[in-house]
């Protein structure tokens, strides 16, 4: 009989997820100084996290079985042979884990997720992928993790180099998210995703103050918003993939603006909105001019107060009563 040694992770590790180019994103100074985005695409795309490798010896091919619980009461199994890449792992949670083959069953270790934010997530051949959950938001409250994701459109992307869509691979990882709602901010010119099993919901949306003129302010635009958000209220819809076509600027709008609703803080809204840096689209800069004039119409709504009180108002401005605002937070937190 065979004994299986865990290698990697190491007892009570905490791994982090983060590549270099997004550690180092993290922690760029950069960002906080005034300068002019640069607004040409990419060349490469960071966005993919790193997955947790899991390694062993004294059985070549076995499975790892991985468990939120010690007990294994519930567990996801993953096959190799020495070694297995595990992705989309929770930031701040604990697992535990143990590998078994025929013969033998390893010990149990356990480790830690770093609470690293935002979770970006790999579905292969999307870009910009993330969870919009685990952000702490006032009341000593966080978003539930799981419920929207944010990222870029599912057919073929031109600017990535094997942004083929989602694939074969990438609808089983869709699957593992139980994505109930495909959520599409695109406009009607653009293309059209039906994913069976998947309810898909065409709600065009514009960006900022300036984009298409007007932004988000119009009537028009307005009514669009307040659908978003009615669909944001429907618990069945549940979890959400929101996208629009690189997930930067439209999906980057709705996203700031359910975030600053939910009591998020300015800072962590900021960080997220400027993450999509990391993908092929360009810059997203807190001091462009589109966002400036983004933040200057928002304030219109409550001059000099939190931007979470201007967002509230400006949602009431759309048709969105503070009792739907109120369903989608209880959707949505905990």
């Amino acid at each position: 009989m065979d004994t299986i040694e865990l290698i990697l992770p190491q007892p009570g590790a905490e791994v982090s997820l983060r590549t270099e180019e997004q550690k180092n994103f993290d922690s760029s100074p950069d960002r906080l100084k005034f300068h002019e985005p640069e607004i040409e695409p990419n060349k490469t795309d960071n966005t993919t996290p790193s997955p947790v490798i899991f390694k062993w010896s004294g059985a070549a091919k076995a499975e790892v079985e991985l468990s939120e619980t010690p007990d294994f009461s519930e567990i996801k199994t993953y096959p190799g042979r020495s070694n297995v890449r595990v992705f989309n792992l929770i930031p701040g949670k604990k697992y535990y884990w143990r590998v078994r083959s025929k013969e033998s069953l390893s010990e149990t270790r356990d480790f830690t997720i770093a609470n690293e934010l935002p979770r970006v997530l790999y579905i292969p051949e999307l870009t910009n992928v993330r969870d919009c959950g685990i952000w702490q938001i006032s009341g000593n409250r966080r978003r539930k993790p799981g419920m929207i994701y944010r990222g870029g459109q599912l057919e073929p992307w031109t600017h990535l180099p094997h942004g083929n869509g989602l694939n074969a691979e990438g609808k089983k990882v869709w699957k593992e998210l139980q994505i109930k709602t495909d959520l599409d901010l695109r406009s009607d010119g653009e293309s059209v995703w039906e994913e069976n099993e998947v309810s898909y919901q065409k709600l065009p949306s514009t960006a900022y103050a300036t984009w298409q003129e007007t932004g988000i302010f119009s009537p028009e635009a307005k009514e669009k918003v307040r659908r978003i958000f009615t669909l944001f209220a429907d618990e069945t819809a549940y979890p959400v993939y929101m996208h629009c076509a690189g997930g930067g600027d439209r999906t980057g709008t709705i996203a700031f603006l359910l975030g600053a609703m939910l009591g998020m803080d300015y800072n962590d809204l900021i960080n997220d909105y400027e993450y999509s840096n990391l993908s092929v689209s360009g810059e997203r800069c807190r001091f462009s001019k589109v966002w400036k004039a983004f933040e200057e119409k928002l304030n219109e709504y409550a001059p000099g107060e939190p931007v979470r009180n201007q967002v509230i108002n400006y949602l009431k401005s759309c048709g969105i009563s503070e009792e739907t605002q109120n369903k989608i937070a209880e959707i949505l937190t905990e």
